[in-house]
């Protein structure tokens, strides 16, 4: 009786490391996941902030209807001076 008590124990602990081995296993894979579900929302976050952050700045734009001094516009305007008047 003791050889099959060996071989029982010896199946009982083959079946158990396998166990605790597919136990690991899923452990890990879950982990894996979790931290790409973390890593993915830290992203669109950043993201997220960055175009805040992009649509907060200012667009300065130019003053309507500015003309620059010396330009040919600024010589065809009605009141404008010519240089002959002076």
């Amino acid at each position: 009786m003791a050889p099959q008590l060996l071989v029982a124990t010896w199946a009982a602990r083959r079946r158990a490391r396998r166990q605790i081995g597919k136990a690991l296993a899923e452990f890990k894979r879950a982990s894996n996941e979790f931290k790409a579900q973390l890593e993915t929302e830290m992203r669109n976050l950043e993201l997220d902030e960055a175009s805040k952050k992009h649509a907060e700045t200012p667009t300065i734009l130019p003053p309507e209807r500015s003309i620059a001094v010396g330009t040919a516009a600024s010589a065809a305007e009605p009141g404008a001076p010519k240089a002959t008047d002076v």
